[in-house]
């Protein structure tokens, strides 16, 4: 690859964590004054997910991934009840987290990525 394609690579990148810094923030500011006893959401391997849950058995199947701002959030201990029995493909046990806190975590990560990428110049 030329430089001048790694530095655009490289810029992009950065670009792209700054963009999902910004969203999170964003998403973290609507949550500032919401009470949040159903705030909590599962992660697994650093990856949030959400499930279907059948409203009349209240069954809770079809695990996947997605963003922060779209999965299913629950109480604390139903968070913890369904982590408790959620595994990957690896067989790591999902966690029962907090979405403030989930949110703070991926905004300290995309940041320490960004600079790390950054810093390459």
């Amino acid at each position: 690859m030329q430089a001048t394609a790694v530095q655009q690579a490289r810029a992009d990148f950065i670009a792209q964590q700054d963009a999902a810094i910004t969203d999170y923030e964003q998403q973290l500011d609507r949550l500032s004054n919401v009470l949040l006893g159903q705030g909590w959401v599962i992660r697994c391997a650093g990856l949030t997910l959400t499930f279907d849950v059948d409203a009349a058995t209240r069954v809770v199947s079809n695990p996947r991934v997605c963003p922060i701002g779209k999965c299913l959030r629950m109480t604390e201990q139903d968070a913890r009840r369904i982590a408790a029995t959620t595994k990957n493909g690896a067989g790591q046990t999902a966690e029962a987290v907090h979405v403030v806190q989930a949110l703070e975590e991926l905004i300290a990560e995309a940041r320490r990525v960004r600079d790390q990428v950054a810093a390459l110049d």
